[in-house]
């Protein structure tokens, strides 16, 4: 029994490559052939004594030939259609004829497959395909004609042994996905800031240090922006977490000799909560507000409609009296008699 889906170089093959390798023939492959024959059964013995093929249902001439200059394989490729197919067809033998310089034919070498591909009949749309590779290592490359290999049509195997010789760059001194998402919460560079009075130099930063000198808060790390300007300003802004839940600023005019004291910063919440208190103590002016300690006007006391009926009852028998009262009307409130 054949052994199976390996490629068995005939005699005829083996007396060719020994007279290439001796320099006294050249070797071109000429064409590869799809066959129905069933050559399972014999030994490799057997496979090794064929010198033909029939029948021969799919021929594809000119195989592609390449050399891979790594292993020092020389690769004969075809691709087999059924495009010339009128029945279908089990493929169980594949074979590789070759050439010398003479133009002598032979059967080169053979593949026998115990699980045959099937071709089906054409259809006249779309035409089905099988490749078939044949590796050979023979010595003497130079005596062997290559394909141009802008004609050799490229397969998930060379694909894959393309992108496995590509060179592998060393990344060893370089952070990782996991590596990167640690630090992806701190964009800042860590220090170590002893006095915020030195920090002249504009960045960002995360300081580590829980007893900076002149820092905005005392203890705890956190982080801070150095801006510099021209004229030799210096802004400092510095956050009491990542979250910025506390912010504080200060500026120095003469390049870091001197600085302003901190000054904090008003965050969102701050604002939401200050709103907050102000509103609760403003009046509703579209209800009836009840002036429990009066109402004024320019600094004078405003006489409401209950004192005056009160004053005018009151005095309404007194005519002197009524004067008085009409004279201590307050501007802007007219007085009306009954006649």
């Amino acid at each position: 029994m054949a052994t199976p889906n390996v490629g068995i170089l005939t005699t005829a093959g083996k007396a060719l490559i020994d007279k290439v390798n001796s320099g006294q023939a050249k070797i071109s492959f000429s064409k590869v052939v799809f066959s129905s024959m069933d050559n399972y059964q014999l030994s490799d013995t057997q496979i090794k004594s064929l010198t033909a093929i029939t029948p021969q249902e799919v021929v594809v001439s000119s195989p592609e030939t390449t050399l891979d200059t790594n292993s020092g394989e020389t690769r004969i490729r075809a691709t087999g259609t059924n495009e010339k197919l009128a029945d279908g067809v089990y493929v169980k033998t594949y074979g590789v004829f070759a050439k010398d310089d003479t133009g002598n034919e032979i059967l080169y070498g053979v593949t026998v497959s115990p699980n045959p591909n099937y071709f089906p009949a054409y259809d006249g749309v779309t035409p089905q395909a099988v490749t078939y590779s044949y590796k050979t290592v023979i010595q003497e490359t130079s005596n062997i004609t290559m394909t141009n290999s802008n004609d050799v049509y490229v397969s998930q195997e060379d694909l894959t042994e393309a992108i496995d010789k590509i060179p592998q760059p060393d990344l060893s001194n370089y952070a990782t996905k996991d590596q990167l998402a640690t630090k992806a919460d701190t964009s800042a560079t860590e220090k170590n800031v002893a006095d915020m009075n030195t920090e002249l130099s504009g960045g960002l930063f995360f300081n580590t240090d829980l007893n900076t000198l002149n820092s905005p808060f005392a203890g705890g790390a956190y982080y801070y922006q150095v801006l510099v300007g021209g004229w030799d300003r210096i802004r400092q802004v510095a956050y009491l977490d990542l979250h910025a839940s506390q912010i504080a600023t200060r500026v120095s005019p003469d390049g870091g000799a001197t600085w302003t004291a901190w000054v904090s910063l008003a965050n969102t919440d701050d604002v939401t909560t200050a709103i907050s208190t102000a509103t609760a103590n403003m009046a509703e002016l579209d209800s009836n507000p009840n002036f429990t300690n009066g109402l004024k006007s320019k600094g004078v006391t405003v006489a409401t409609s209950d004192d005056l009926n009160s004053y005018y009852h009151a005095n309404a028998s007194d005519d002197a009296a009524l004067a008085a009262a009409k004279a201590a009307t307050v501007p802007g409130i007219f007085w009306f008699e009954e006649a």
